[in-house]
């Protein structure tokens, strides 16, 4: 008798008014999407908001009943959010004793170790047990870069079971904008900001070391559109209150007409989630000659589409990302070393060194993306073969085993 050829996921993760995070949506649906066509499976894909998705007795046997896999899917899902009162202390917000009642096929699919830097607590003590038996249980248990598997070794003491599968934002390809405001024979440098709960996210004393970063990055965006013919464009990937307002700080502090701010140049960008603007935002990525990135994605899409990439972060994932990628160091920036690498030579010789080279670094970014698209392909068939493709009487005892 043929097995009904018929399956039924649920997609937990953080899709919503963030850029980056409709990105790693859009590029899992592509991923997944060929893995299953490639078995013949006829799938219905259910998403729900990862940090609003109530892990409880009901939930769970409504789990167990209609689905055949649940997929928390992407993003920096080990991050510990103290606001929501989690039982686990991360993303995966099921209590220790219930997770073995979740009889379903379950996958942590290319997250990330996530932290603010001076944040007052990362992670409660229950989470490294909980970790630990989460990717125990797990069909299958992945991390978008190898520092979070270290992570995962060093902080919950995770010795194996991890597997790589590189952050679903790399697939998205880049659509056509319009955007009449960059002028052709000037090089842009696109800029993302993350400012969110900045008191974490800058070493102490807070007070000096955000103001010197803040005047640091005009000066240094000043030297690129005076010395270096630039302009910039304001790329933010939520539009927060903060970013508004940082919108308005560049507009008054730089050179008149140097500066387009992306919400105000393409508004329906930020017109709630959708899986196709993510495409915009690649194809304004595109058009820049380098990116000057906080935000992980702000690297992770521009380098989709082979444009170099500064970053600069208080946190070590984007080192983590851009040694991934083969990036060349001298392009990240340490926010927690400022003496060093939050000066005005710092920033704009790499800034000016990316856009010198942005042939040769496209070139390269070219064929290490192509690598890591077939990693990502080959793990994600090895997952839907292993939990949707096989007959429905070893999926029963898949059930049984992890129930035990």
């Amino acid at each position: 008798m043929t097995a009904p050829r018929s399956r039924r996921v649920l997609v937990l993760n953080g899709f919503g008014n963030n850029l980056g995070d409709q990105a790693i949506f859009a590029g899992f649906a592509d991923v997944f999407g060929e893995a299953v066509d490639r078995v013949g499976l006829d799938v219905t894909l259910d998403q729900s908001f990862v940090y609003d998705f109530p892990f409880r007795a009901e939930t769970i046997e409504t789990l167990n009943e209609h689905y055949d896999l649940v997929v928390l899917g992407g993003g920096g899902i080990l991050y510990h959010r103290p606001q929501d009162g989690s039982p686990s202390g991360w993303g995966f917000d099921i209590p220790q004793d219930l997770l073995r009642t979740l009889t379903v096929p379950y996958a942590i699919y290319s997250t990330g170790y996530n932290y603010r830097a001076y944040a007052p607590e990362h992670f409660p003590e229950q989470t490294a047990a909980h970790v630990r038996e989460t990717v125990r249980r797990a069909a299958h248990f992945s991390v978008r870069e190898p520092g979070s598997v270290r992570m995962l070794r060093e902080r919950f003491g995770v010795e194996g079971g991890v597997e790589l599968v590189p952050d679903c934002a790399l697939h998205v390809e880049p659509g056509r904008v319009h955007l009449p405001q960059l002028a052709a024979d000037r090089p842009t440098v696109g800029l993302c900001l993350r400012l969110d709960r900045a008191q974490e996210r800058f070493a102490p004393p807070f007070a000096e070391n955000f103001e010197h970063f803040v005047r640091t990055l005009i000066d240094s965006l000043r030297a690129m559109i005076e010395q270096d013919g630039c302009q910039v464009v304001f790329t933010p990937h939520l539009l927060t209150p903060n970013d508004v307002e940082v919108g308005e700080l560049l507009k008054a502090s730089l050179p008149r007409g140097s500066v387009v701010l992306l919400h105000e140049a393409m508004p329906a960008l930020y017109a709630g989630a959708s899986l196709d603007r993510p495409a915009l935002l690649a194809g304004v990525y595109q058009r820049c000659a380098a990116v000057l990135g906080q935000r992980l994605h702000s690297l992770i899409i521009p380098f989709a589409v082979g444009t170099p990439v500064v970053s600069m972060a208080s946190t070590a994932s984007s080192a983590w990302m851009q040694d991934y990628f083969g990036v060349d160091p001298r392009f990240h920036l340490d926010l927690t070393r400022p003496e060093r690498d939050v000066t005005v030579e710092r920033m704009t010789g790499a800034l000016r060194a990316a856009i010198a080279d942005r042939v040769s670094l496209s070139e390269r970014a070219f064929v290490r993306r192509s690598e890591l698209i077939g990693v990502a392909r080959e793990r994600t068939r090895e997952l839907v073969d292993r939990t949707l493709a096989r007959p429905a009487a070893a999926r029963e005892a898949q059930r049984f085993v992890r129930a035990s």
